[in-house]
C-alpha cells in the first residue's frame, strides 16, 4: 500500500508528464541495453574459446555501440529526472511560502519551534524531499534491470539461479527491519534539526538582548545540547544505512565464489561453456547493482516520507 505522503509526491510529479515520459523511455532503453550486453559477453566468451577472430571483432564493435546507447539513455534519464525533482521542490517551496503568509498570527505566535522551525521545514525538509525524488527514477529503472538479468540467469541455468535466490527473502526481511528503525530515527532527526534552526534564528534575532544580559554561555550550552541530540539521531541513521551495504556485499561475494566452483565442474562435464560462465558471472555481479540501489532507495524514501509528511502537514 502506497503511503499518503508518497501519493502526494506522485501527484506533484504528474504535473510534469511530458518530461517523465522521456525519463521512462530513456530508462527502458538503459535497462534493455544492460541486459543485452550479457548476450554479447556470452558470444564473446564462446568465440574466444573457439578462436573465431572475425566474430570477436564484430562483438567488440557491437559492445561499443551498446555502450553509446547506454551513455545517451543514462544521460537523459538522470538529467531529466533530477531537473523534474528540482521543479517539484521549488513548487513546494512556493506553496509553503504562500501558506505561511496566509496563516494567522495566532499560528505563528504559538508554533512550538517558532519561525526557526518553519524555516527548517522550508529548507531542510524540502532538501530531503529533493534527494528522495531522485530515487524515484531508480524505482522504475532498477526493477527492469533486475528482472531482465534474473530472466537471463534462469535461461542459462535455472536450477542454480533458483537455489541462489532462496536466500532473497532473508535479505528482504533484514532490509525491512533496518528501514523501520531508520524511519523512527529520521523523525527524531528532523525534530532535532528544527530545534537547532530555531535556536540559531532566536540567537540572531535577539543578539542584542543576549549580549546585554550576558546570556552567551546559556545559548551556547543550549545549542551544544541540541547538537548532541541531533548527532545521536544521525549516528543511528548512518549506522543502519551503512550496515546494510557490507552485509549484502558479503552475501554477493560468497555467491560469486560458489558459482565459480560450480561452473568449473559444469564446464569440465561439457554441460556449460566459457561463454555461459562469463555471462552468468557478469549478470550476477551486475545484478547486485539494482539490488543495492533499490535497497538504498528504499531506505532513503523512509526519510523522504517523514519530511514530506511534515511539509504536507503545513500545506
Amino acid at each position: 500500500m502506497i503511503m499518503p505522503e508518497v501519493k502526494k509526491l506522485l501527484n506533484e510529479l504528474r504535473q510534469h508528464k511530458a518530461t517523465l515520459k522521456i525519463v521512462v523511455l530513456a530508462g527502458f532503453f538503459w535497462a534493455l541495453a544492460q541486459v543485452w550486453q550479457q548476450l554479447l559477453i556470452k558470444d564473446l566468451g564462446d568465440s574466444l574459446q573457439k578462436g573465431n577472430h572475425s566474430k570477436i571483432v564484430q562483438i567488440a564493435v557491437s559492445i561499443m555501440i551498446l555502450y553509446i546507447v547506454i551513455g545517451i539513455s543514462r544521460y537523459f534519464h538522470l538529467y531529466l529526472m533530477n531537473l523534474t525533482g528540482e521543479r517539484v521542490v521549488q513548487g513546494l517551496r512556493q506553496k509553503l511560502q504562500t501558506k505561511l503568509m496566509c496563516l494567522n498570527l495566532n499560528f505563528h505566535n504559538n508554533y512550538v519551534s517558532g519561525s526557526g522551525g518553519l524555516i527548517s521545514r522550508v529548507l531542510n525538509d524540502i532538501s530531503i524531499i529533493q534527494n528522495g525524488l531522485r530515487m524515484f527514477a531508480d524505482f522504475f529503472r532498477e526493477p527492469l534491470i533486475f528482472f531482465g538479468l534474473f530472466s537471463y540467469l534462469l535461461w542459462v541455468d535455472w536450477k542454480l539461479t533458483l537455489s541462489i535466490f532462496i536466500i532473497l527473502p532473508f535479505i528482504l526481511l533484514f532490509l525491512k527491519q533496518i528501514s523501520r528503525t531508520i524511519k523512527t530515527y529520521s523523525i527524531k532527526t528532523q525534530e532535532d534539526l528544527e530545534k537547532i534552526t530555531s535556536t540559531i534564528k532566536e540567537s540572531l534575532d535577539g543578539v542584542r538582548i543576549i549580549q546585554s544580559f550576558n546570556l552567551e554561555k546559556e545559548m551556547q550550552t543550549r545549542f551544544e545540547k541540541e547538537g548532541e541530540e541531533f548527532l545521536f539521531s544521525r549516528k543511528k541513521v548512518h549506522q543502519r544505512v551503512e550496515l546494510s551495504g557490507p552485509v549484502t556485499e558479503f552475501i554477493a561475494a560468497s555467491l560469486i565464489v560458489s558459482i565459480a566452483v560450480y561452473m568449473s565442474y559444469e564446464i569440465s562435464a561439457q554441460r556449460a561453456t566459457i561463454g555461459d560462465f562469463m555471462s552468468y558471472l557478469a549478470s550476477l555481479i551486475q545484478l547486485s547493482s539494482p539490488i543495492k540501489k533499490l535497497q538504498e532507495s528504499y531506505v532513503r524514501i523512509q526519510e523522504t516520507t517523514v519530511a514530506a509528511k511534515r511539509v504536507f502537514a503545513l500545506l
